[in-house]
Protein backbone atom coordinates (compact mmCIF):
# COMPACT_ATOMS: atom_id res chain seq x y z
CA UNK A 1 0.00 0.00 0.00
CA UNK A 2 1.29 3.40 -0.60
CA UNK A 3 1.39 6.46 1.43
CA UNK A 4 -1.19 7.77 -0.71
CA UNK A 5 -3.43 4.85 -0.46
CA UNK A 6 -2.94 4.52 3.11
CA UNK A 7 -3.73 8.17 3.26
CA UNK A 8 -6.89 8.00 1.65
CA UNK A 9 -8.13 4.78 3.90
CA UNK A 10 -7.77 6.92 6.96
CA UNK A 11 -9.65 9.72 5.12
CA UNK A 12 -12.52 7.43 4.39
CA UNK A 13 -12.46 6.12 7.76
CA UNK A 14 -12.16 8.94 9.72
CA UNK A 15 -14.38 11.74 7.70
CA UNK A 16 -12.14 14.35 9.56
CA UNK A 17 -14.13 17.51 9.57
CA UNK A 18 -10.61 19.87 9.74
CA UNK A 19 -7.50 18.39 7.57
CA UNK A 20 -3.81 20.04 7.83
CA UNK A 21 -1.00 18.94 5.58
CA UNK A 22 1.92 20.62 6.12
CA UNK A 23 4.06 20.17 2.89
CA UNK A 24 1.70 20.38 -0.07
CA UNK A 25 4.14 20.30 -3.22
CA UNK A 26 1.77 19.37 -5.91
CA UNK A 27 -1.17 18.14 -4.06
CA UNK A 28 -1.78 14.73 -4.83
CA UNK A 29 -2.17 13.89 -0.89
CA UNK A 30 -4.33 17.52 -0.32
CA UNK A 31 -7.03 15.97 -3.09
CA UNK A 32 -7.49 12.98 -0.85
CA UNK A 33 -9.82 15.28 1.03
CA UNK A 34 -13.32 15.61 0.04
CA UNK A 35 -16.00 17.76 0.96
CA UNK A 36 -17.31 17.53 3.61
CA UNK A 37 -13.94 18.06 5.43
CA UNK A 38 -11.84 21.37 5.32
CA UNK A 39 -8.75 20.75 3.82
CA UNK A 40 -5.98 23.26 4.65
CA UNK A 41 -2.60 23.03 3.15
CA UNK A 42 0.52 25.29 4.09
CA UNK A 43 3.75 25.23 1.66
CA UNK A 44 5.97 28.01 0.73
CA UNK A 45 6.16 26.98 -2.81
CA UNK A 46 3.26 25.21 -3.85
CA UNK A 47 2.87 23.85 -7.06
CA UNK A 48 0.02 21.99 -7.70
CA UNK A 49 -0.56 19.73 -10.15
CA UNK A 50 -4.14 18.76 -9.15
CA UNK A 51 -7.21 20.79 -8.52
CA UNK A 52 -7.70 20.99 -4.58
CA UNK A 53 -11.27 21.25 -3.02
CA UNK A 54 -9.70 22.87 -0.29
CA UNK A 55 -7.56 26.31 0.70
CA UNK A 56 -3.48 26.31 0.65
CA UNK A 57 -1.92 28.88 2.58
CA UNK A 58 2.07 29.98 0.47
CA UNK A 59 3.42 30.14 3.42
CA UNK A 60 6.06 27.72 6.02
CA UNK A 61 4.51 26.35 8.31
CA UNK A 62 6.30 28.80 11.23
CA UNK A 63 5.04 31.68 9.50
CA UNK A 64 1.72 29.97 9.73
CA UNK A 65 1.78 28.88 13.33
CA UNK A 66 3.18 32.80 13.59
CA UNK A 67 0.22 33.61 12.44
CA UNK A 68 -3.57 32.97 13.34
CA UNK A 69 -4.01 29.49 12.21
CA UNK A 70 -7.60 28.88 13.99
CA UNK A 71 -9.09 31.60 11.42
CA UNK A 72 -8.11 29.96 8.56
CA UNK A 73 -8.87 25.87 9.97
CA UNK A 74 -12.15 26.74 11.35
CA UNK A 75 -11.91 24.51 14.32
CA UNK A 76 -9.55 21.53 15.62
CA UNK A 77 -7.49 19.34 13.37
CA UNK A 78 -8.61 16.09 13.53
CA UNK A 79 -6.12 14.71 11.03
CA UNK A 80 -2.44 16.23 9.90
CA UNK A 81 -0.04 14.95 7.17
CA UNK A 82 3.01 16.03 7.86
Amino acid sequence: MTRHEFLGELHRILRPAVYLEIGVQHGWSLQLAHPPSRAVGVDPSPALLVPVDGVVVKATSDEFFAGDPAAVLGGPVDLAFI
